[in-house]
C-alpha cells in the first residue's frame, strides 16, 4: 500500500491519540470481567418483584367473553387459520333454460351446460364467468354458442346458437350454514 507522507503522518497521530482510549476500555472490561466483580453481584441484594396487579375486565370486556363462551364449538374458528376449501355444494350453482325458436329442432344438437359462477356490469362492457371463463357480449362461449346479453342485476346471462336456440342461464346464490 502506497501511502503519502502526509497520510501516513495522520494515521500515526489518530493511532497515538486513539491508544490511552483503547487502553482505558480495556482495563474497564478486565474490571468487570474478574472473579471480584462477579462476587460482587452475587453479593448484592436481591431486588424485590413487583407485585402481579389484579385484571378487571371492562363490562364490555366481560359481555363479550360472555357472548364467546355462549356459542357453539363449530362456530368459533382461529382468525389466523385459513378457511377450508369450499366443496361442491357450496359453490355458486347456476339453472339453465333453454327456449327454442318456433321451428321446434331438437334433432339439432345437445345444449352444452353452462355453468354461471358471476355477472359484473361495467357500463358499456359487461362480463359474465361461465365454465370458468370470462366473456364479453359477442364473444363465443362454445362453438356455435354466442353470449348475446348479461344481466348484472339478474345475475344472468343469454347465449344464442347458430339455428336460433337461446340459454337463459342464472347463479343461484350460495347458501352459507349457519
Amino acid at each position: 500500500m502506497n501511502l503519502s507522507r502526509i497520510k501516513r503522518e495522520h494515521l500515526l497521530l489518530l493511532a497515538l491519540a486513539a491508544a490511552p482510549a483503547v487502553v482505558a476500555q480495556g482495563l474497564r472490561f478486565a474490571e468487570l470481567t474478574s472473579p471480584r466483580a462477579a462476587s460482587a453481584a452475587v453479593d448484592a441484594p436481591a431486588v424485590a418483584a413487583p407485585e402481579q396487579s389484579t385484571f378487571a375486565p371492562t363490562p364490555a370486556q366481560a359481555k363479550a367473553a360472555a357472548w364467546v363462551a355462549s356459542q357453539p364449538s363449530s362456530t368459533l374458528r382461529d382468525p389466523f387459520v385459513a378457511p377450508a376449501l369450499p366443496d361442491q355444494a357450496s359453490e355458486p350453482s347456476s339453472t339453465q333454460i333453454v327456449t327454442t325458436p318456433d321451428r321446434t329442432n331438437t334433432a339439432a344438437g345437445r345444449v352444452p351446460q353452462f355453468r354461471l359462477t358471476g355477472v359484473i356490469e361495467r357500463g358499456q362492457k359487461p362480463l359474465a364467468a361461465i365454465n370458468g371463463k370470462v366473456f364479453r357480449v359477442g364473444d363465443e362461449v362454445e362453438s356455435g354458442w354466442t353470449l348475446i346479453s348479461v344481466h348484472g342485476g339478474e345475475r344472468s346471462v343469454e347465449i344464442r346458437h347458430t339455428d336460433g336456440r337461446v340459454v337463459s342461464v342464472r347463479v343461484q346464490p350460495v347458501e352459507t350454514p349457519r
